[in-house]
């Protein structure tokens, strides 16, 4: 695969899901038996290309919780702990019904061929675009709520922490950091 192959954008589908990643760091340990009480409307602050999530149909949730062991935490040089997060999976028809929603598309995060230690190369990186609205993110946590035995994507740890493990000790030599030969 070329870099412009990688970073030529598919169509999502409605029937298709996201997977949106929310930092548990805040927490408390007791709580995180509960992930019903997460998401909140503040995990859904967008940027201003929109709202980062993975698209369904290039990841499953071991695949997301492996890139975020894979990149490094906000300026520093220290891997992400996969067990700080939780995984919700949103249908994009749900998402293209929310009233202000504009768009749900797909938006390849490439860094490089290999992509450095850290920063991972997303093909699965999908953007939901709107404008940052309260109502807009407190439609989307409720929804995760009301819907959690859906929503929440439960993981073995065990099995994930060992993947991660491996992948970290391959450093740039991964599927996350180098395009796939054709």
């Amino acid at each position: 695969m070329t870099e412009k192959q990688f970073l030529t954008p598919l169509p999502i589908l409605d029937e298709h899901n996201v997977y949106r990643q929310v930092h548990i760091q805040d927490l408390h340990p007791k709580e995180r038996d509960h992930p019903e009480r997460y998401p909140k409307p503040s995990h859904f602050k967008p940027d201003p290309d929109g709202l980062s999530v993975y698209w369904n149909q290039h990841i499953d949730p071991e695949g997301v919780y492996n890139i975020i062991g894979l990149s490094y935490k906000a300026n520093k040089t220290e891997f992400k702990d996969p067990a700080n997060f939780f995984v919700f999976s949103i249908p994009v028809l749900y998402l293209r019904a929310v009233e202000g929603i504009s768009d749900v598309s797909h938006s390849p995060r490439y860094i490089g061929n290999p992509a450095p230690i850290g920063s991972p190369n997303i093909y699965s990186h999908a953007s939901i675009v709107y404008s940052d609205d309260e109502e807009i993110r407190l439609k989307l946590s409720d929804y995760c709520k009301s819907n959690h035995a859906s929503c929440h994507c439960k993981i073995d740890f065990s099995i994930v922490e060992k993947k991660v493990q491996e992948l970290r000790q391959r450093l740039d030599n991964t599927i996350y950091h180098r395009l796939p030969e054709d």
